[in-house]
């Protein structure tokens, strides 16, 4: 089996996990759910990979790579038709568990797949090429899952998320012979527990520094949707409310024209005015005068004392 075509089953099936995020936030929202339910949306995701993740690789080394692949893209689909055939805010908490078990299962299984093609001097280029298909998946989910909320609604996004999580185990199940039934390894140790792995130190620090890159990506992935739909229902407020008042004031305006109108009438009103100006003049040529006044005293004042 070519890394090519590896890379492709893992696209679409990451197409179908990104997106999910993106249709499910929003969907809960459109449903009503509150922050506490959306929280517990986004951790439901991680349970089953919190819990299988190292029953999952012991898996994929007993019973090979093919029926956890196939199996965790037909549970990943059986999550993403859920919602669409039942509906409600109960079937979705059922929809993102489903995704976190089949994408653990498919996940595991499609790594020891590629870390078992090609030679040992091969495997770092071949991850790199793995990298780059899940890469492009993160672009193309949640901008497909987007643009069909957009034109056609919830449903449609689920049914195409479902479709492109169920073609790789199509794939699989129809062509055995191109995926190996079981992978090879270059040693054959003794089954250990997830607490011995910590005692390994590379591996604990590279744990570690998976987990947080991991649970920024996850959370900042799940709950960008929510904060630009909160935005965008923010800037629509405040602009209607600008609509509203330009609205009123326009009515306002109209309103009061007829009452003036009604009131003093168009020819009285300009006599009003006309009288207005002129008894304008008249104050302002009384003011003059009073001014004038008193100068001429001060200065006769001045004048009869210097008679004196």
């Amino acid at each position: 089996m070519t890394l090519y075509l590896v890379v492709l089953l893992t696209l679409l099936n990451s197409i179908a996990q990104r997106g999910s995020k993106v249709v499910v936030s929003l969907y809960a929202l459109d449903l009503g759910a509150s922050a506490a339910a959306v929280g517990v949306l986004a951790a439901l995701f991680a349970v089953f990979p919190l819990l299988l993740a190292v029953q999952a690789g012991r898996i994929s080394d007993r019973y090979g790579v093919r029926m956890p692949i196939a199996l965790g893209g037909l549970a990943m689909a059986a999550g993403l038709v859920l919602p669409i055939v039942v509906g409600g805010l109960p079937a979705l908490f059922l929809c993102p568990a489903l995704l976190g078990l089949g994408h653990i299962y498919f996940h595991v299984s499609i790594h020891n797949l590629v870390g078992s093609l090609g030679t040992p001097a091969e495997r770092t280029r071949n991850f790199s090429t793995f990298a780059l298909g899940a890469s492009i998946a993160a672009f193309i989910g949640p901008s497909a899952a987007g643009f069909a909320i957009e034109l056609a609604g919830y449903r449609a996004a689920f049914a195409l998320l479902a479709v492109a999580a169920i073609l790789p185990s199509f794939y699989v199940l129809l062509h055995r012979g191109l995926m190996p039934k079981h992978v090879r390894h270059e040693t054959h140790t003794e089954a250990k527990s997830a607490l011995d792995l910590l005692a390994i130190p590379a591996l604990r620090r590279t744990l570690i520094m998976s987990g947080v890159a991991l649970t920024g990506i996850e959370l900042f992935s799940f709950y960008l949707p929510i904060y630009g739909r909160a935005e965008a229902a923010e800037g629509e407020r405040h602009r209607d409310l600008r609509h509203l008042v330009r609205h009123d004031a326009h009515a306002e305006g109209l309103a009061r024209a007829p009452c003036r109108r009604l009131v003093i009438g168009e020819d009285d009103g300009q006599r009003l005015r006309r009288a207005e100006r002129e008894a304008e003049r008249e104050r302002r040529g009384g003011e003059r005068c009073r001014i004038g006044q008193p100068r001429h005293r001060e200065i006769g004042g001045r004048s009869d004392e210097q008679r004196s």
